[in-house]
């Protein structure tokens, strides 16, 4: 795991509540757990090399034990809860992230699903798997072109008896380049 500043910055965008009326606060923390080094003061991800992202959420509240109802801002009863990760790139366009099969053989790749988070017992910790970027953020020589990065964005979604979901807390990540191949590589 890395210990160094927080990696995610989190914030709660809606707020549920119970059946009550009473505010449920979402505690949501997100951090990589493989694939991210920092140097130079920069975040860096090696391309070919797999990432993983852990995602803990508890639901904090005074709720009587009868009372396990939840909505959001009066959208209807929440009946789940899913997560969704994304790449976006510094200028604000999309960047396309792939996650394999178990096998390390050339298996299927695919865009990641969402998580669903199973919160009914207490908090839940998920984690996103074997990812990678699909392209290496590019590089530029030239001092008058400031260099790309990326950003990955986590969600959790509330999902409604309606089908609908609706993002109740969102991370962000600080901002990290994408490098090929590791100088390793070329040893």
């Amino acid at each position: 795991m890395i210990n160094e500043a927080p990696f995610f910055q989190t914030k709660q965008t809606h707020i549920l509540e119970g059946s009550s009326g009473q505010a449920v606060e979402v505690a949501f923390s997100v951090s990589p757990t493989k694939g991210f080094v920092k140097e130079d003061e920069s975040w860096i991800n090696y391309r070919r090399n797999y990432f993983e992202i852990r995602c803990n959420i508890s639901l904090m509240s005074r709720l009587n034990q009868g009372s396990t109802r939840l909505s959001v801002d009066g959208q209807g009863q929440v009946v789940g809860f899913h997560l969704v990760i994304s790449a976006i790139t510094t200028d604000g366009k999309d960047a396309d992230l792939i996650q394999f099969t178990s096998q390390r053989s050339k298996g299927p790749r695919s865009t990641p699903s969402p998580l669903l988070v199973p919160l009914k017992d207490g908090p839940a910790s998920v984690v996103f798997k074997r990812l990678q970027f699909h392209r290496a953020t590019p590089k530029y020589n030239s001092p008058t072109r400031p260099k790309k990065h990326y950003l990955l964005k986590i969600q959790l979604m509330a999902d409604f008896i309606s089908t609908q979901s609706m993002c109740i807390s969102d991370a962000t990540s600080l901002p990290f380049l994408v490098r090929g191949r590791s100088p390793v590589h070329f040893s």
